[in-house]
């Protein structure tokens, strides 16, 4: 549902989202390692990579070879933090999967801390 602080077409502007498997965890580092397929959005490859998360995001809950989908935040510099992150039943982006439920989307804590 898109709400007056975050459309439907703004969220599209600065939220990427994509589907892989969780190859690698780090929870005291706050980082994933997926393989993940295409974001078209972005003009990406399928790839490996490691991904910064969110701090609301309870990376505990995940283990190697899950499947799940990811929404990237777009900043000004540095690498896209992953802000959204739910398991998936499949490799197709299934648009606001993982969106919370409420009037606000999370913002990334971009200070790098």
């Amino acid at each position: 549902m898109a709400t007056a602080e975050m459309p439907d077409h703004d969220r599209a502007t600065h939220m990427f989202e994509g589907t892989g498997t969780v190859i690698a965890i780090d929870i005291t580092a706050g980082k994933i390692g997926l393989d993940h397929g295409p974001v078209p959005a972005l003009k990406w490859p399928a790839m490996r990579m490691a991904f910064k998360v969110g701090d609301d995001i309870d990376l505990s809950q995940f283990k190697k070879g899950d499947q799940v989908q990811f929404t990237l935040h777009k900043v000004e510099k540095g690498a896209y933090p992953i802000v959204e992150l739910c398991e998936a039943s499949g490799l197709e982006v299934v648009p606001r999967l993982c969106a919370p439920d409420g009037d606000q989307m999370p913002m990334p804590n971009t200070s790098g801390n």
